[in-house]
C-alpha cells in the first residue's frame, strides 16, 4: 500500500525489503555493540543477519514476512533500549514502527504483551512508569482503527477476520484428522464444506466475510469448549515443529522441493544459531542481566504462541525471533574468544 501511494506501482515494493534488511543489519550491529561487543563481534552479527538463509529466502518470496521481520528487531531493538537505559523517548521512538508492523499483520495486535514483560522485568523507577503507560495505550489506536473498518465494511469488530479463519481451518483440522483417521487434507475440505453450507443459511451480516468470520468463530469456540487439552497439545506441538523447523527457504526460491540433505543442514543452522545465542545469554546472566534472556524467552513464547494456531509454515512466522537471536549469538562469539585468549 505504502509503494502504491508513493510510486503508483506494486515495483516500488521491491526497494523496500533491502531497505528493510539494512535497517536490520544497523540493529543488530548496535545491538552487539551495546552489549559490549567488538569489531569482530560487529561483523560476525552483520554476516548472520546477511546471510541467514530464512531471511535472504523469504525476502525473494513473502515480502510481507520478510519486511516485518526486519521491522521487528528494529522495533524491539528501541523497547531493549528504552528500559535499559530508561529512556522514555526511546520507547516514543518505538511507537511508529510499531504502528507499521501492526498494519503489516495482525500478530502485532497483542505487542503490548511484550511491553508489559518489559516492564516487568526492568521497570525500577516511577519517573518510567508515565512512558510506560503512554506506549501500552499508543499499541490501540491500529488495532482500533482497523476493528472500526472492518465493523464498517463486515459488521464484525475485530482487528483481523483471519485468526479464527486459521485455527479453524488449520488447528481444527489437524485434530479432525486424528479423530476421524482421515487426511488432514481431506478432514480441511469437510470443515470448509460444512462452514460454507453453514454461511449461506446465515442472513446476518450482510458481507459474506463477517458471515463467514461468525461462523468459524462460534465453531472454534465451541471445539476449544469441548477438548481444551487436546488443543493445548495441537498448539504445544505446533510451536515445537516451527521452532526446530529448517532455514529452508533460501533454497526454496530455486526448487519445489527441498531434498532432505538441505532440511537437515537447515535445521543445524537453526540449531546452531539458537544454541549459540542461549550461549550468551547465559554469559549475560553471569554477569548479573538475567532480564535479557527471560525477555527473548517471552518473544520466542510470543511468536511461536501466536503461529501455533496454523499449520504447514515452517519457520515463517519464526523470523522474528531468529533475527533477534543473532546480536545474543554474535556476543557468545565475542565473549569465548575473550576467554580464550586469557
Amino acid at each position: 500500500m505504502l509503494s502504491l501511494w508513493l510510486v503508483g506501482s506494486p515495483i516500488g515494493t521491491l526497494w523496500v525489503v533491502p531497505l528493510s534488511a539494512a535497517l536490520a543489519g544497523f540493529t543488530v550491529v548496535r545491538w552487539v555493540t551495546f552489549l559490549g561487543g567488538d569489531s569482530r563481534a560487529q561483523h560476525a552479527a552483520g554476516l548472520m543477519l546477511a546471510f541467514l538463509p530464512n531471511s535472504l529466502g523469504l525476502s525473494s518470496k513473502l515480502l510481507t514476512d520478510a519486511v516485518s521481520g526486519h521491522l521487528c528487531i528494529f522495533w524491539a531493538w528501541l523497547l531493549y533500549l528504552g528500559f535499559k537505559e530508561r529512556s522514555g523517548w526511546f520507547l516514543v521512538a518505538s511507537l511508529p514502527v510499531l504502528w507499521l508492523l501492526q498494519l503489516f499483520k495482525p500478530t502485532y495486535n497483542l505487542a503490548w504483551l511484550l511491553i508489559v514483560g518489559a516492564a516487568v522485568l526492568w521497570l525500577r523507577t516511577r519517573s518510567m512508569l508515565k512512558w510506560v503507560a503512554i506506549a501500552l495505550v499508543c499499541t490501540l489506536p491500529v488495532p482500533l482503527y482497523l476493528s472500526a473498518r472492518n465493523f464498517s465494511d463486515h459488521g464484525i469488530f475485530s482487528a483481523s477476520l483471519l485468526g479464527v479463519s486459521s485455527a479453524r481451518e488449520y488447528l481444527q483440522a489437524r485434530f479432525a484428522a486424528e479423530e476421524l483417521g482421515i487426511s488432514y487434507a481431506q478432514a480441511q475440505r469437510e470443515i470448509r464444506d460444512r462452514d460454507a453450507q453453514a454461511i449461506a443459511e446465515r442472513t446476518w451480516p450482510s458481507s459474506p466475510s463477517g458471515r463467514r468470520y461468525l461462523v468459524k468463530q462460534q465453531e472454534f469456540k465451541r471445539f476449544v469448549a469441548e477438548h481444551p487439552i487436546a488443543t493445548l497439545r495441537l498448539m504445544l506441538t505446533e510451536m515445537l515443529q516451527q521452532f526446530f523447523a529448517p532455514q529452508e527457504f533460501l533454497f526454496l526460491s530455486f526448487v519445489d522441493e527441498v531434498p532432505v540433505s538441505l532440511r537437515v543442514l537447515g535445521s543445524i543452522l537453526t540449531l546452531l544459531l539458537w544454541l549459540s545465542a542461549a550461549l550468551g545469554l547465559w554469559r549475560l546472566w553471569k554477569t548479573g542481566d538475567f532480564q535479557s534472556g527471560l525477555w527473548l524467552l517471552g518473544f520466542c513464547g510470543y511468536f511461536l504462541g501466536t503461529a501455533s494456531i496454523v499449520h504447514h509454515v515452517g519457520a515463517r512466522l519464526r523470523l522474528p525471533i531468529d533475527l533477534m537471536a543473532i546480536p545474543f549469538a554474535a556476543w557468545a562469539f565475542y565473549v569465548t574468544r575473550q576467554a580464550h585468549n586469557r
